[in-house]
């Protein structure tokens, strides 16, 4: 279901995050956040991209939003 697909999603971005490929690692965990909007794993990992990229508006803003 969709917790299935946010988590293959997740499990991508995390792959990109530890190869510093930020801006994929967002992109990733947005398609996570959409498939499943109440995965809380997913949010924490699009912040923590965000704020390797120092986009912190977007931080602030992407937690009220898939």
């Amino acid at each position: 279901g969709n917790m299935a697909a946010a988590q293959i999603e997740l499990v991508g971005k995390e792959v990109y995050y530890q190869q510093k490929q930020y801006e994929d690692a967002i992109e990733s965990a947005s398609q996570a956040i959409q498939n499943n909007p109440s995965y809380v794993k997913a949010y924490i990992r699009r912040s923590q991209a965000y704020l390797e990229t120092d986009k912190l508006d977007e931080c602030l803003a992407g937690q009220n939003d898939g």
